[in-house]
């Protein structure tokens, strides 16, 4: 075949080639390093996934830091679901400039079969990322990307470029064996108005830290890099380094600018040649920098087409000589919070519910607190402060006491109870008002709140039990003669009946009748002699009574006679003369109830007849 053939071919697919992928490019955002894969011995590897869709690729060596796609004119994508090793479901999309609530859904795994493609477009100039939204067993889901910056800073997924495609291994929150969703992206149409990339600052390169700039002490060889962002820097001589790439199939003529702020350390004109690179490293020194300074590169030339990739910066920090501060200079220096001058200090004023701010003599700044209703100390002019500003905790939320109302029922005694029981029941010693009632007895013949009955005793089988609960049968003390009872007074049942002379009846307790009987004299002599003048009579006068007989010589029977008239006292029984009356008259005593001198004079009387009749006798 003649190679000029040939050689048409190659161009054509080399310019396909171009043409698929020129129209998107990629940055990896500092991602430098390339993960070690895991393989489960019960899972296929990422290297057989890969084997089995016909991929030359090796999953260990091959990886990129891809971690965004940038669409320098309209683009359209093609994505293949190429396999799935988890037991969570997926759901594979886009977002777009590192924001994951613009997520757009392609597919779901536990709907979608292996093999399938779908496509979508981008506008020129849209930065898009790729991302799985993980679903566990439990429902739970985690969003997981291309950006490790969306990911806490784990790398979740491991990118692969092969010609005008690129393999993505993705990674949810298992093992990373970065084979849980594996697709391949495909860019298969640009619009018509797309133009080649032409130079870009190279972002990725390993001393740069993915800011495009790399820096180091000078002399300090390829292990002074500093890995820093911002790179602290002492004070001394550094050297910044950058390559720029020339992507376009011709020479490309640039003009570059490097800054520290706006002071420029180099500026030139450069010719990169086609498809090459060019690198340079230029001296900076920071003996006289202090605090935070930056490094910038610009790199200008006259495409139309620009990618925003043309501008690189990086920020450094060079620590400042420590000065002693000079408090009340008025000026404001390291380590003082504060400089007033002469009014150092001086305390300001705070009114009640505001603050205020002073400098003190050693340049801080101190607040004084006016005070405020809830910062839990009580000023003179609140009633309380309980450390809150809620009302109906016992404070009002303007400090102000409050008084709650009682609750009757709750077991708490509040003030304006007497008692609280945890009820609102009457008879239990606390009313439903929490007032204390009034203690009541069972057997006090009173029916008392939560009593049946009350018939005066404690007894069980009279009709009332000794619980003062109404019992079967008839109810003594009712006053009713009920079946059992031979008779029922109420209140006087129990209480004897008066039978000094005569029999009498009365009613029992247990409302049974019971009878008293008189004993009467039958004239025998009650006091062993004739004697007539202590009791008037041989016989019983009333009030007396014979208990015992007995037996005197001449056959007459006698009995011992006592004083039921109760003679220890004072008064006789009204119309009665008693032996005891007698006796207080032989004594000089007035029987009250008779005529005393009466009866003295009647006695006389009679003994003055009785001495003259027997004188004439005589």
């Amino acid at each position: 075949m003649n190679y000029k053939i040939i050689l048409s071919i190659l161009a054509i697919f080399l310019i396909s080639a171009i043409y698929a992928i020129s129209c998107v490019d990629t940055d990896a955002l500092g991602d430098n390093v390339k993960e070690s894969l895991y393989n489960r011995p019960d899972e296929p590897s990422l290297q057989e996934v890969l084997n089995d869709e016909g991929y030359s690729l090796d999953a260990d060596n091959d990886q990129t830091q891809t971690q965004i796609w940038i669409a320098g004119s309209d683009a359209e994508f093609e994505v293949k679901y190429l396999g799935v090793n988890s037991a969570k479901r997926h759901h594979f999309g886009y977002y777009f400039n590192g924001d994951l609530s613009s997520f757009v859904e392609l597919f779901d795994s536990g709907v979608a079969s292996v093999g399938n493609s779908f496509t979508f477009s981008i506008n020129s100039g849209d930065e898009i990322g790729f991302a799985i939204k993980t679903y566990n067993l439990e429902g739970d889901a985690g969003d997981y990307a291309t950006e490790n910056s969306l990911n806490s800073g784990v790398d979740r997924a491991v990118v692969y470029e092969n010609g005008d495609e690129f393999i993505l291994g993705l990674e949810d929150w298992g093992d990373y064996d970065y084979q849980d969703l594996v697709v391949s992206v495909k860019f298969v149409e640009c619009s018509s108005n797309e133009c080649l990339e032409d130079v870009s600052i190279r972002y990725s390169y390993g001393n740069s830290y993915g800011t495009g700039i790399a820096i180091r002490p000078e002399g300090s060889g390829d292990s002074g890099w500093i890995g820093e962002t911002p790179a602290n820097l002492d004070k001394g001589n550094y050297e910044l380094k950058y390559f720029i790439d020339n992507h376009k199939e011709a020479d490309d003529n640039v003009h570059v600018v490097v800054k520290l702020d706006e002071n420029i350390l180099s500026e030139y004109d450069y010719t990169i040649n086609e498809g090459s690179y060019h690198y340079k490293t230029v001296d900076f020194n920071t003996e006289q920098l202090c605090g935070t300074h930056t490094l910038s590169l610009e790199v200008q030339n006259n495409n139309e087409c620009d990618m925003g990739d043309n501008y690189a910066e990086r920020d450094i920090y060079i620590q400042c000589q420590s000065e002693e501060p000079v408090c009340g200079n008025r000026d404001l220096e390291p380590e003082e919070q504060c400089d007033f001058g002469a009014l150092n200090g001086f305390l300001c004023w705070a009114t009640y519910g505001n603050i205020c701010n002073y400098c003190t003599s050693s340049c801080k700044l101190k607040t004084i607190n006016g005070g405020l209703c809830g910062d839990g100390i009580r000023q003179s002019c609140e009633e309380c402060d309980d450390g809150n500003t809620q009302s109906g905790d016992g404070c009002s939320e303007t400090c102000r006491s409050e008084i709650p109302e009682p609750v009757c029922g709750n077991n708490i005694l509040e003030e304006g109870e007497q008692c609280d029981d945890n009820n609102n029941v009457d008879g239990d010693g606390c009313s439903a008002l929490c007032e204390i009632e009034a203690e009541s007895y069972c057997g006090d013949n009173n029916i008392d709140p939560g009593e049946q009955c009350d018939d005066g005793n404690v007894d069980t089988g009279d009709g009332c039990s000794d619980q003062c609960v109404i019992e079967n049968g008839p109810v003594c003390g009712n006053e009713v003669i009920e079946t059992g009872e031979q008779c029922d007074e109420g209140h006087d049942n129990g209480i004897r009946c008066d039978n000094n002379d005569h029999s009498c009846d009365y009613c029992t307790n247990s409302c049974q009748t019971k009878h008293l009987q008189k004993d009467r004299d039958s004239g025998n002599d009650d006091d062993d002699n004739d004697n007539t003048l202590l009791s008037f009579s041989s016989a019983c006068e009333p009030n007396w009574e014979c208990s015992a007989w007995s037996q005197c010589n001449s056959g007459i029977m006698r009995r011992a006679c006592i004083d039921t008239n109760e003679c220890l006292l004072e008064i006789n029984k009204p119309g009665e003369t008693t032996r005891c009356a007698v006796q207080k008259a032989l004594a000089g005593e007035e029987d009250e109830g008779n005529n005393y001198w009466l009866w003295v004079i009647a006695g006389l009387l009679v003994l003055i007849i009785a001495i003259i009749f027997n004188f004439k006798n005589f």
